[in-house]
């Protein structure tokens, strides 16, 4: 056997290669820009924006952990002289002058707000230690889920593309998801003053943690929803037309470096987004096979889970949740929306009917309701049983009322699933539950009928009313066997 009689010796097109490397390139170039930022000078302090002052660096946490004059609050203002706020625009925006003195080991001089104060504070320049990427994803809860997140999608993409290689959807669902895990990775150590100093550190991450998700992330689902879940009538007469989006993000690319305006992108990105909806939505009038509806369903589905979850952000954004854990939580919105987007295309795109929607469904009904009942159980019984205990005993907390708790629960757990299970097929799932019922009644019919007369009847009568066919016959055999 030859190198190309092998079986899937050529699963991977030129296409799918190419895109494998476009996918590496992307996250193996965050992951350099974030090694060599280890190497580079650094206040050693997580900054968060703080626009409402005119700049973007106020101080939130020291990961290092050295003796440092900056507090937590502090608000920076100017580096040896130089007054960030002059810079036109945002400072993140823009390439500072880096100072002679920027130099690891050395003493430079940060103006800072803090309160109403103007202070000018002597700050020792240290290095990033490998431990403080891991300090910076515990920082928040919306940091930790958030990253957890964006990985966990990186992870699909390359899973569903080493699963399905020769299907062209899999390669821009890998290029989505590829996008968005770089952006976590570049943020895997904070984005400080440091990164102003040095041009080609700053593009890059720029490009990498900002730009990307108009150039690459959204052009992406795009090409994605265009291809999904077959190609449409005019990408199959034009493969490259699946291009263009690419070309837009490269071109949007060219417009933002040139004209320095990020919001053309972020614009940009919510008008894909919106195209993408759209074109998901022409899918599901014009692909009429049972397999494609079955996957565009997961596919609009993930949609609604996905921007629905980026919509809790809004609230903490905008202060509008005062309590602390759940504003954070809130916050992690946007990476969770991207992860149930990618799981739920990961899904359609594999072999759905392992992942039936409807089952899913009925599963997450059936054991929510059977939780709910069994915990309402476990603890009315655990009080009225404490209860008792006290007036009989004196001891409300003997060991014995848990014991005794738990068993109950334990002996009602598989009469309490099947009563809430026949609750839920008869309540939603009407046809299914008619149909299981038929065809109890007909094996019950069969074992204790021996006439094959009276079966044949009883038979269509199952098929009729279980399958619903629009004809059914019944064809015997007449050959007689006999014995040799």
């Amino acid at each position: 056997m030859t190198t190309d009689d092998r079986p899937g010796a050529q699963r991977y097109s030129a296409a799918a290669r190419l895109t494998l490397i476009a996918a590496l390139a992307l996250i193996l170039s965050s992951l350099a820009v974030v090694l060599y930022r280890k190497t580079l000078p650094t206040d050693g302090w997580f900054v968060i924006n703080a626009s409402t002052t005119g700049s973007q660096f106020e101080f939130y946490q020291n990961l290092e952990g050295d003796d440092s004059a900056l507090q937590r609050g502090d608000v920076l203002i100017g580096v040896e002289g130089l007054d960030l706020r002059d810079v036109p625009g945002q400072p993140s925006k823009s390439v500072l002058p880096r100072p002679s003195n920027w130099v690891t080991g050395e003493q430079v001089t940060y103006t800072v707000l803090r309160g109403e104060q103007r202070l000018t504070i002597p700050v020792t320049l240290v290095r990033w230690r490998l431990v403080d990427i891991l300090r910076t994803q515990f920082i928040s809860l919306s940091i930790s889920v958030s990253t957890i997140g964006y990985l966990l999608m990186l992870a699909i993409g390359f899973f569903t593309f080493f699963k399905r290689p020769d299907t062209p959807s899999t390669w821009a669902l890998l290029l989505l998801c590829a996008a968005s895990g770089t952006a976590s990775l570049t943020s895997l150590l904070p984005v400080g003053v440091t990164v102003q100093f040095y041009p080609l550190v700053y593009w890059l991450t720029i490009f990498l943690g900002n730009m990307i998700f108009a150039v690459v992330l959204a052009p992406a689902l795009l090409t994605f929803t265009l291809l999904f879940p077959r190609p449409k009538q005019i990408i199959q007469r034009q493969p490259w037309l699946a291009l263009l989006t690419f070309a837009f993000g490269g071109v949007l690319l060219l417009v933002m470096v040139i004209t320095g305006i990020g919001t053309i992108g972020w614009i940009a990105t919510m008008l894909m987004f919106v195209l993408s909806i759209f074109s998901m939505v022409h899918s599901a009038f014009t692909q009429r096979d049972a397999v494609s509806r079955a996957q565009l369903r997961w596919a609009l589905g993930g949609f609604s889970l996905g921007l629905g979850t980026a919509l809790l952000t809004f609230p903490a954004a905008f202060g509008w949740v005062t309590d602390p854990f759940w504003a954070e939580l809130l916050g992690s919105g946007v990476g969770l929306g991207f992860t149930f987007i990618g799981l739920c295309l990961s899904i359609a795109i594999l072999r759905y009917r392992l992942f039936d929607i409807d089952v899913i469904i009925r599963r997450t009904l059936q054991y929510s309701l059977v939780t709910g009942l069994l915990a309402l159980v476990y603890f009315g019984s655990v009080l009225l049983g404490q209860r008792l205990a006290g007036a009989l005993t004196g001891e409300p907390d003997s060991p014995l009322v848990l014991v005794v708790s738990t068993l109950l629960v334990a002996a009602l757990f598989n009469p309490l699933r099947s009563r809430v299970q026949e609750f839920i097929d008869r309540r939603f799932y009407r046809r299914k539950y008619d149909a299981l019922k038929t065809l109890a009644a007909f094996t019950r019919a069969a074992r204790d009928e021996t006439r094959l007369e009276a079966l044949e009847p009883a038979l269509l009568a199952a098929v009729q009313d279980s399958l619903q066919p629009e004809q059914a016959w019944l064809w015997l055999s007449d050959k007689k066997r006999h014995a040799p």
